[in-house]
Formats: structure tokens, sequence, C-alpha cells
């Protein structure tokens, strides 16, 4: 299922993943991923005008145009309203996934998963700000 509010942030991680998440209070992890290509595809080409050298000639060159699709690989119940996303960087492993949500109950959260070419990344979330320590409206959070 994709989202059915108002997405309020998304981030890429890498050529492969991107997550996004918003008002509908999902966090959602997704793959890019070639497309399969069908007979109407083979048909589909772009051609651009292109003019080399000093003589001015014209020449047509085709361009294929790779057919990607995102598929959903996760998708995480935040129990808020997520009005931010940061992907964390990771100086100590390379192949970690980790990323700050922050909602409108005024928590911040971390997640993360491992990154392992060939298996699929599951987020976790590994730490959680304290609720007496949420931001807004009187620690509890915005509406």
């Amino acid at each position: 299922r994709d989202h059915v509010s108002a997405v309020k942030a998304m981030e890429w991680w890498g050529e492969e993943f991107f997550l996004s998440t918003g008002r509908d209070a999902i966090l959602n992890l997704w793959r890019i991923v070639p497309a399969e290509e069908t007979a109407k595809d083979k048909k589909r080409k772009k051609k651009i005008k292109n003019t080399e050298g000093g003589g001015g000639d014209k020449l047509d060159h085709i361009i294929e145009v790779p057919k990607m699709e995102y598929r959903r690989i996760q998708s995480i119940p935040t129990y808020e309203q997520v009005e931010g996303m940061v992907i964390v960087p990771s100086h100590k492993h390379a192949n970690e996934l980790r990323v700050a949500t922050a909602g409108s109950k005024g928590l911040v959260r971390l997640w993360k998963a491992t990154v392992v070419r060939g298996h699929t990344p599951e987020l976790k979330l590994s730490s959680e700000q304290p609720s007496t320590q949420a931001f807004g409206d009187a620690r509890g959070g915005y509406t």
C-alpha cells in the first residue's frame, strides 16, 4: 500500500533505496529495480539530434532510457504524523542505513538497518527520545 496522506519527507540512500514518510504515520522503505522489458518498451526509443564536427552534419542517435520501477520492501507504523526525516551518515559502517524521524508528538526516533547485497534490509527502531523530553506544546507534541 502506498501512502494515504501527504508525504512530508523523502530521502535517498545510495542508488538502490529510498525512504518516504508523512502524515499517514508510516515510514516506507523502497527499492529501485530495473523494470521488465515488454514488447511495447522495445519499440519505445528516444531520438535526439546532435550536431558534431565543423561541417554542421546532423546525426540521429537512438538513446535507450532504462525503465525503472520502485517496490516497497517495508512499511513501519510510527504512531504519529512524521514531519521530518533525515539519513544519518554512518562513518564506521558503510552498509548501515540510519534514519532519524521527528513527528507530531514531538519525539525523535532513530531507525537502523544493515544493508547486504542480495538481502532485503529491515529497518528497526534503535532508539527513541523519552516522551518526557518531547518538544512542542507542553511536551505533548504538535497537533
